[in-house]
């Protein structure tokens, strides 16, 4: 990203090339409008499974996954 925590490694887009990047001001991803906004997009199509990966565990993750599920049930995280 530009804001928040650096840029996203070269070799993780090459991965995923038609991925959007989406920006976030927070370590709990949850926390920003975009990105829930997103998921919401693919829950609408069927696709409510989240994968969730981050450098730190019990912020990054845990944060961001509790407060998913907090707010919207049929998520699987």
């Amino acid at each position: 990203t530009e804001s928040f925590s650096g840029h996203t490694y070269p070799e993780l887009l090459a991965v995923f090339p038609e991925s959007d990047i989406l920006e976030r001001t927070s370590m709990n991803s949850w926390d920003d409008q975009n990105v829930r906004d997103a998921l919401a997009r693919n829950a609408a199509n069927g696709r409510k499974k989240i994968v969730v990966s981050g450098l730190w565990t019990e912020v990054c993750n845990t944060t961001f996954a509790l407060s998913a599920l907090h707010d919207v049930a049929d998520y699987e995280i």
